[in-house]
Order: C-alpha cells, then structure tokens, then sequence
C-alpha cells in the first residue's frame, strides 16, 4: 500500500487506546531487573482491554460539567498467576477521572502473566486511559484500524460508520472507511468517504483523491 494510503491511527479520545512501554520484571529477593520476553496480555488482548473498559468506565458527571478530557497514566503489577497489584496513577489528568480509571483497572480479571525466557514473571505494566466528550466515538474507530489491520474490511467499515454517526465530522473515519472500501475495490464509494474527510479538513487525502477519483 502507497503512503497516500496510509491508515490513519489518530488516537484522538477513547476509554484505552492499548498496552506499550519497555516493561522490565523485578526480582524482589535480589533487586535485580530484567527485561521481560513476552508481555502479559488481557484476555482477548488489546480488543478485549477496549470492551473492557468501554463497559466498564463511566465518565464521571464532575468531569464532565467541566468539560475536562485527557488521558490518565495507569501503572500496576501482574503477578505469576495474572493477578493485578500495586495500582498508581502515573500521569494524572483530574481526581475524578483518576479515580474511575484505576477503579477499572481493579476490576479486571486475571491477565494472562509475562514470561521471560519461558518462565512466569512479575512484571510492570503500564496502560494509558483516555477520557472524551465524545463517549465511544473514538473506541468504535480504533474497533475499525484493528480489523483494517487484520484485512477484515466489511467489519472495518461497520466501526467506522459507526463513530460517523455518532460525530459526522470525524474525517479519520472517512478517511479509513474509504480506504477499506478501496482495498475490496469499490472506489466510487471510497472517494465519497475521501471526499467528506476532505470537506471536513483531511489534508493526506489529495493524492488519493487525485489518482482514484478523477
């Protein structure tokens, strides 16, 4: 795929946005550190973390009268039997959101445990919690770049559609739904979507628009 069809990966606002960071795992009878082979994983990995929360995190009323967003830096253990420890707030945005995002992170079940060389380990793991205005529009479209990403067009589209209706505005969703229906070669509906993401101040979208939709 040519960069003027590169998918877009605005992570704008959403309830999680993924699991990253260089993770180390800590031997508390020596001190000593290492790093960490394979991560731990939520079940149903980082779509199942975004379903997680979106059921599970309401945006709290205080914030919201205030119209305060951002993202809330959640750090915490997995222990050797996946069990979650040692919750801290590592980036804070508002008290309330702070609060909400570590009460979801306390509800999680059991992860599945980091290993390092093939043996269960403690290990640090930080998670970064995003709080929007705009509900679930964001968490919808990141459901659309993973199944863009795994060549699921059909279920791409119907995320991206979604966060369309529920903020029209919204050009990566546009911009991302006309790429799925480009790659299933339907390009008369992929340059109305590249259109409406350039009506709405898409600027990665001209040469598409130049060399598809003439």
């Amino acid at each position: 795929m040519k960069k003027i069809l590169t998918l877009i990966l605005f992570l704008v606002s959403c309830y999680s946005y993924g699991q990253q960071d260089s993770i180390n795992q800590e031997y508390p009878d020596t001190g000593k550190t290492h790093k960490v082979i394979d991560m731990p994983q939520f079940p149903g990995g980082e779509a199942g973390v975004l379903q997680f929360l979106k059921e599970n995190i309401k945006y709290p009323d205080d914030a919201k009268w205030n119209e305060i967003e951002g993202t809330v830096r959640i750090s915490f253990y997995v222990d050797t039997l996946g069990n979650i420890s040692d919750i801290k707030v590592l980036k804070s945005i508002y008290p309330s959101l702070d609060s909400e995002a570590v009460k979801a992170v306390r509800m999680m079940p059991q992860w599945k445990p980091g290993t390092i060389n093939g043996k269960k380990a403690r290990t640090l793991y930080t998670l970064p919690v995003g709080f929007s205005l705009r509900d679930g529009t964001t968490t919808d479209f990141l459901e659309g770049v993973n199944y863009f990403k795994d060549g699921k067009y059909e279920k791409a589209i119907k995320y991206f559609t979604k966060s369309i209706k529920a903020d029209k505005k919204l050009l990566d969703s546009y911009h991302n739904r006309g790429l799925c229906y480009h790659q299933m070669g339907n390009d008369e509906e992929a340059c109305k979507d590249w259109n409406e993401a350039k009506k709405y101040g898409d600027k990665k979208i001209d040469a598409a628009l130049e060399k598809y939709c003439k």
